[in-house]
């Protein structure tokens, strides 16, 4: 995405039409690109995802892997050499004025929560 968006800022300077004959005035871009988050990649066998496993077990719940775009506090700790993994809450609509959560979601991941705090780490 970020190369397409360059893309285009770039494309946009090199096509700017001339006011007039022999005008060689045009917009410059330049541009810098810096990452705010560094990508978050735990293995399905790292400690921090065992632990949260066999809290998701005594919860009777399954857990999904999936890979997400965004940032969080998580792409921060593991940038940082501090594996931590993001439990979705089941937000729908997030970032925007219609934003929800729904009462059976809250539960979920606080019975979740509440077994993992009680589940020691290997």
């Amino acid at each position: 995405y970020t190369r397409n968006i360059t893309n285009v800022f770039e494309d946009v300077v090199s096509q700017w039409p001339s006011r007039k004959e022999g005008d060689t005035e045009r917009p410059s871009v330049s541009i810098t690109v810096t990452d705010d988050y560094p990508p978050l990649r735990l293995s399905e066998d790292s400690p921090v995802l065992q632990r949260v496993r066999k809290a998701a077990a005594k919860s009777g719940k399954t857990l999904e892997y999936l890979v997400a775009g965004g940032g969080s506090d998580a792409n921060i700790f593991c940038g940082q050499g501090l594996p931590t993994a993001i439990l979705a809450t089941g937000m729908d609509q997030v970032h925007t004025v219609n934003e929800q959560q729904s009462l059976d979601d809250m539960v979920s991941i606080t019975e979740l929560l509440c077994n993992l705090a009680v589940t020691p780490a290997s």
